[in-house]
């Protein structure tokens, strides 16, 4: 309907919707005589005015069923919104050089990274939890990602020839960091112990989830897999500093540097634990809290039925002697994504609180990432920048508003209510 890589105001937009041609998103029926003489002169007109919802009947009837379903799954704001550009490349709609630069080495080279496809949320789990320096972290996502300057990258990107610094060869990053005599020479005098010249000829990504694979298996404590991350990176260090410094480093230096940096690291770790632990004692919530006297709180939940293709969110008012005063729950028939449908369970429970009257409320829900949206005022998501403004305007309508976060433990009410309103749904097909 627009231009990729920008979001026009639903409620108000008058731009012509064929007015950039048929060859941009979304594709009408062509199947349809009549669909192409019967579109609607804006955006507007796709829109029921009376139900506040798309008009699905026109939208199924103008264009193609996947399309349809994409176009019915954008939630509609209340308010009408002023037009902005976005970029879709970022996922909070705001243009940066990194994502510009990303998307410019995608175009030019489109499998610039291929890890994205062999990965896990397991195997990236494996490293982001390791109890290693962060800056250490950063280099090995950055190796997996092909965004350091080796040899091999330098001479893709930009037609520079570089070669390893000890050995002449090629430097690609396996090559750099196991397969390089001196590399191999570092892994064997390591603890680890290791023969990098039995590892199987793989790319970087993959070596990699080859080893640590291997590591965890050996040593469950991670230790093995930290210590490897750690020579790595001295690995990495004497390189560049060989290349830019002339600074000549032996194996047996960049093996000692490597384990001493790790111990001296995992010797702080444990001692800022046991001290953090023995002067920080915390005493956790227990139950659900009533909220203070005056004051109405209002868990909110959602549920997601991903096959069925929509979502339900629910909510339960409590009073400060914790007793439900009121029960609330909706249905949304095309949207399913689970980050829209908790942040339209806070504006529909903003929404029934007004019309209940209440003027001091508190709206708990478990998903932490919607309240620090709502009190930061920070969209991390452009398809929720409508109902965050939503939002926003409705927490005007009271004298107190509080959004704030609660364990999910403690929202069973409200998980309880949504799930119950989607099985009655799914029952009832």
């Amino acid at each position: 309907m627009v231009k990729p890589g920008k979001s026009k105001d639903t409620r108000r937009s008058q731009h012509l919707l064929i007015s950039f041609g048929l060859l941009e998103f979304p594709y009408f029926n062509f199947y349809n005589d009549r669909a192409l003489h019967e579109v609607p002169a804006s955006i507007f007109d796709l829109i029921n005015h009376v139900t506040c919802n798309w008009n699905e009947v026109l939208i199924r009837y103008l264009f193609i069923p996947a399309h349809a379903t994409a176009i019915l799954s954008l939630p509609i704001p209340y308010c009408a919104q002023p037009d902005r550009l976005i970029w879709k490349h970022q996922k909070s709609g705001n243009y940066t050089s990194k994502s510009g630069y990303f998307q410019a080495s995608l175009i030019r080279h489109p499998a610039i990274s291929p890890v994205t496809m062999h990965f896990s949320k397991t195997d990236w789990q494996n490293i982001w939890l390791l109890k290693i320096y962060p800056r250490i972290k950063v280099f090995i996502w950055r190796a997996l990602h092909e965004a350091l300057p080796t040899g091999e990258a330098l001479f893709i990107r930009f037609n520079i020839d570089v070669k390893c610094v000890h050995c002449g060869s090629a430097e690609s990053l396996s090559h750099m960091l196991f397969l390089c005599p001196f590399a191999q020479k570092i892994w064997f005098a390591s603890p680890l112990g290791l023969l990098p010249q039995h590892f199987p000829i793989l790319s970087f990504h993959l070596l990699w989830q080859y080893l640590s694979n291997a590591l965890l298996t050996q040593d469950p404590s991670k230790e093995s897999l930290q210590l490897a991350c750690f020579v790595c990176w001295y690995i990495w260090k004497c390189r560049n500093k060989l290349l830019f410094e002339n600074e000549i480093q032996s194996e047996e230096q960049v093996v000692r540097d490597a384990v001493a940096a790790y111990q001296e690291y995992a010797g702080i770790n444990q001692t800022f634990s046991s001290s953090y632990s023995d002067q920080h004692v915390l005493s956790p919530q227990s139950s659900w809290l009533p909220p203070p006297r005056g004051f109405i709180k209002l868990n909110y939940d959602a549920s997601t039925a991903r096959l069925h293709q929509c979502g339900f969110i629910a909510t339960v008012a409590r009073d400060s002697d914790g007793i439900v005063i009121g029960r609330f729950h909706a249905y949304f028939r095309h949207i399913w994504d689970p980050g829209i449908l908790e942040l339209l369970a806070l504006r529909e429970s903003l929404n029934w609180a007004v019309l209940c009257s209440w003027s001091h409320v508190i709206m708990e829900g478990d998903a932490l990432q919607v309240s620090q949206a709502i009190n930061s005022h920070r969209i991390l998501d452009y398809h929720t920048w409508g109902i965050c403004q939503d939002i926003w305007r409705l927490q005007n309508r009271f004298r107190v508003c509080i959004v704030q976060y609660v364990n999910r433990k403690f929202n069973v009410l409200a998980h309880e209510l949504a799930s119950l309103v989607k099985n009655s749904y799914i029952l009832g097909l």
